[in-house]
């Protein structure tokens, strides 16, 4: 009889070992970004105005996901925004974030435990992992 329970239990247990989340799968905050040799800290500011106070990257375990950026909004520029994406494992800790937006760039992005680095279109962006302070 006790061989009949021996089993349910490895069973279990190997069912929760193939369910982990892909290592991307969070909250990603962008701490800053580099362009043409600059790199801006985030919030990013101009002037004395706080144009965009946050940029974060949120994605689910099944690998869908939103960019959200916080800033300011005004008459000729609006640094607030949030689009889908869909990312792909590419192995090696690199993955392509998609943006469902066509006219936007998809990120390539490297994975190294708690930061993450992706690029695009000549800009850098360094990215941490969990919630803002």
């Amino acid at each position: 009889m006790k061989l009949q329970y021996a089993i349910p239990s490895v069973l279990g247990l190997s069912t929760t070992l193939s369910a982990c989340a892909d290592p991307i799968v969070g909250e990603w905050n962008v701490d800053s970004f580099t362009s043409d040799g600059t790199t801006t800290e985030m919030p990013y500011e101009y002037g004395g105005v706080v144009l965009m106070e946050s940029a974060t990257l949120t994605v689910e375990s099944d690998l869908t996901g939103t960019f959200v950026s916080v800033g300011y909004s005004g008459d000729y520029m609006d640094f607030n925004s949030s689009m889908d994406v869909t990312v792909t494992n590419d192995g090696d800790s690199k993955y392509t974030v998609t943006p469902s937006d066509e006219d936007t760039s998809a990120l390539s992005c490297t994975l190294s435990g708690s930061t993450m680095e992706c690029a695009a279109d000549g800009t850098t962006m360094a990215l941490s992992k969990g919630a803002k302070e």
